[in-house]
């Protein structure tokens, strides 16, 4: 059952190890459910292999399909720490070079300068941050 609260994705399980299952979800965009799409060519769809931790994971057996679902909320946290945080940073990095009076190359390599640690910083934190970031998997 989906509410507007929750994303949901169908997917099939292709590993488990302990209490880490590892599920393929098939993401299709918008275009791939048009009834045109074949004929504007612009469908397309991507195999994603998402990683949940279940601690229940002894009740699955790979091939299972499973529905995966997250709350809305948490997709959005998610996507200002990856997209919004790094473009701020960006933004502000290319702002000061420039007020500074610093070539476009020096602002250019500031960005990347700028972005490594942060990422940086994300994957050192992942566990931490996977935590928070709660997906729900249940057999379809």
């Amino acid at each position: 059952m989906q509410s507007k609260n929750t994303v949901v994705h169908h997917g099939e399980i292709i590993r488990i190890e302990g209490t880490t299952v590892q599920v393929r979800v098939l993401q299709a965009s918008a275009c791939s459910t048009c009834a045109a799409a074949q004929l504007c060519k612009s469908s397309e769809s991507k195999e994603k292999v998402m990683t949940v931790n279940a601690a229940d994971a002894d009740r699955y057996a790979v091939g299972d399909k499973v529905v995966l679902r997250i709350d809305v909320r948490h997709g959005l946290q998610a996507a200002f720490l990856a997209y919004v945080v790094p473009l701020i940073l960006i933004v502000a990095e290319l702002g000061g070079v420039r007020m500074l009076g610093g070539s476009d190359g020096l602002a250019a390599m500031g960005c990347l300068l700028i972005l490594a640690p942060y990422y940086g910083m994300l994957y050192a934190l992942r566990d931490r941050i996977s935590r928070k970031f709660e997906i729900r998997l249940t057999k379809q």
